[in-house]
């Protein structure tokens, strides 16, 4: 299969991005496709196997279209992002890259806070920027959204300001939420939509920020710095979480804030407007400079304010009487011109919000089920795929556990569970596993501590069928988790190297010396034959072992023990 990934699917999809692919050719690609297939199974159409049986053993549900359309798809997100960092108002092109000027900013400042006191050297260096990676530009197609916008992302993973930012992130986070309009999750939502009754003068509407103004980029910088200062003021807790005072950690902030340099495709441009992007504090600033926006808006308005206003990020679920939802909207859009709502009306007594979704029943109870896109496909994790067991188990149970939270009818939870059934089965999931992720897990055991999880972990490589939980025993009640990266067997190839033709030459010396001693075994055929007729006695054991792999058979002696 790697052959044909690499040499033959890569060659027949060149230049794939540009095809306008007709009926006939999407139906030849199909064939040839399955023709490939067919010969690395070693079958042919006598034996009368399906073509899903073909495709579930070799490559899964993708077909040779699926690859095509996300090739185009990823080449209209590249034009898309080339398109928008054309906007000298919004991107500012760089002539040298500037990360060496922020990390000399970055460590003068580091440097006076330890020369104050304030930083131990501990938090220095856990601040000090240790890589130079510069922040990446690049945008995914919004595929369920009309026109195909992109979202566009900025990778800062080890950038200068990502260790301090993932610092500031901790300090500031516990601040977000306070609001009474704050939501959590999609289970928080629903929980706050029980036995909630539309009034006939009522109407409920979904409302978002304008795609044309990004939730990192619409907030000046100062203002967010203005309501970081406010919030960090008004909390009684924050010298349980840092040393450091308000006003230094608002500095800090800024440094953050303000780096929103990156690059794309060799050349480096500087965001204009707003947060950076990518980095771990600016979705936090960004909420809680929405939470001050909301609650001016809210207070401002000289009409009859919404009955209800929760908001997740930047997506808003609003029940406001009718008479007032135009006024409402052409208020607060009015506040800011870099925050623009859009908003969406209920259509056949229905309405999505986050992934739930809102129906208006007769006599006006609001109750809520799951939501899916149209361009969902019910496609998961493959059950054959080279993944823990864990994580396919936890698919189920994500999925489950959506149902029993999001669904507030409970006869319609049921029919929900069958759906998710069916669709798993045709990702490969057995019946054994859905048996196996509904088990109760009052049996296992909670770290000490309060119920409260252990922060250490057991780090091992993820092996299928070996490194499963009931293979693996738990090391001293310390949590395992599962690294993709699999175990090495070094070999060095000596093969004419200087000393290869002596090695060979000793090696037929020494070899007839080897397998003298009466523990020796020179293959299967010669275990089995000294078993034969071995009887176990009752207080007796049979015992395997092996050296450790920290101690391989190569790296175990000294040379001066092997030369005795």
């Amino acid at each position: 299969m790697e052959l044909y990934q690499v040499l033959i699917l890569s060659i027949a999809t060149y230049g794939a991005e540009a095809w306008m692919l007709k009926k006939r050719d999407e139906k030849r690609l199909l064939v040839f496709e399955m023709s490939c297939l067919r010969w690395i199974m070693g079958v042919s159409r006598r034996d009368r196997l399906r073509n899903t049986s073909i495709r579930e053993a070799t490559s899964g549900q993708v077909t040779i279209l699926d690859k095509i359309n996300a090739k185009q798809l990823f080449y209209f997100g590249h034009i898309k992002v080339k398109t928008l960092l054309e906007d000298k108002k919004t991107y500012t092109p760089l002539k040298t890259d500037p990360t060496g000027l922020c990390k000399s900013k970055v460590t003068a400042k580091l440097k006076e806070l330890y020369e104050d006191g304030t930083s131990d050297v501990k938090l220095k260096l856990q601040l000090h920027p240790t890589a130079e990676t510069i922040p990446t530009f690049y945008g995914l197609p919004k595929v369920h959204k009309a026109k195909v916008p992109v979202r566009t992302i900025v990778s800062s993973i080890g950038a200068i300001t990502y260790d301090i930012a993932k610092y500031l992130a901790r300090i500031l986070g516990p601040l977000v939420g306070q609001s009474e309009h704050h939501i959590l999750n999609s289970k928080d939502f629903s929980d706050k939509m029980q036995d909630l009754t539309l009034e006939t003068d009522e109407s409920i509407v979904t409302s978002r920020i304008d795609s044309r103004s990004e939730l990192t980029r619409m907030h000046n910088t100062n203002f967010a710095l203005k309501v970081v200062k406010e919030c960090l003021n008004n909390d009684t807790t924050l010298s349980e979480r840092t040393n450091l005072n308000v006003d230094q950690i608002v500095e800090l902030v800024s440094i953050c804030l303000n780096t929103t340099y990156f690059s794309y495709q060799g050349k480096f441009y500087k965001q204009q407007h707003g947060v950076a992007m990518g980095s771990p504090v600016s979705p936090i600033v960004v909420n809680l400079c929405m939470e001050s926006f909301e609650q001016q808006a809210l207070q401002s308005y000289p009409g009859v304010k919404p009955r209800l206003w929760l908001r997740f990020v930047d997506d808003t679920f609003v029940i406001i009487e009718r008479t007032e939802l135009e006024g409402f909207f052409q208020h607060i859009n009015k506040l800011d011109d870099n925050i623009k709502f859009t908003q969406e009306s209920c259509k056949d007594d229905t309405l999505a919000f986050l992934d739930c979704l809102i129906s208006v029943k007769n006599d006006g109870l609001l109750t809520s089920n799951v939501y899916r896109k149209p361009t969902h496909t019910d496609h998961y994790l493959q059950f054959g795929s080279h993944h823990p067991l864990i994580h396919k188990l936890g698919v189920i149970r994500t999925l489950q556990y959506r149902a029993d939270t999001i669904i507030s009818e409970n006869e319609l939870i049921p029919g929900e569970k069958d759906h998710i059934k069916e669709s798993l089965k045709n990702c490969g999931y057995p019946n054994w596993a859905f048996l196996k992720a509904n088990k109760s897990r009052k049996d296992q055991k909670q770290p000490d501590g309060g119920g409260q999880p252990n922060k250490a972990r057991v780090t091992i490589p993820y092996i299928a069928g070996l490194s499963e939980p009931e293979t693996i025993p738990t090391f001293y009640g310390l949590p395992k988790v599962h690294k993709a990266k699999v175990p090495v067997r070094t070999i060095v190839s000596s093969i004419g190297a200087i000393t290869y033709d002596i090695g060979k030459y000793l090696a037929r010396i020494l070899g007839p010396l080897v397998g003298q001693s009466e523990h020796h075994i020179l293959n299967s055929k010669d275990f089995s034959d000294k078993i034969q007729d071995l009887t176990l006695e009752t207080d007796e054991s049979i015992v395997t072992s092996r050296i450790d792999s920290r101690s391989e058979l190569t790296r175990m002696h000294n040379t001066s023990t092997l030369f005795e």
